[in-house]
């Protein structure tokens, strides 16, 4: 396992499961997508927010990214 962080993140859907969730989010600079693992089911994001997302990656046949700690990005005012 090694740490992840990951800074402008836009949520997209979440999947329930009997023991995580699924949050498919996307980078909002690099447009990749990523499937974010919540065990805890702790994880609650809003659509039209961006999120720093942090947490690690185990590794075994696939890549889980799994989520400990997330918050909302801060917006910069542009006028």
């Amino acid at each position: 396992m090694f740490n992840f962080s990951s800074n402008n993140l836009v949520w997209i859907s979440t999947k329930q499961h009997d023991r995580f969730l699924v949050h498919m989010m996307m980078d909002a600079d690099t447009k990749r997508y990523y499937w974010v693992y919540d065990f805890k089911k702790a994880l609650k994001f809003e659509d039209g927010l961006n999120y720093c997302v942090s947490g690690k990656v185990n590794s075994a046949d696939k890549i889980y990214l799994v989520a400990e700690n997330m918050k909302v990005k801060l917006q910069k005012n542009v006028s």
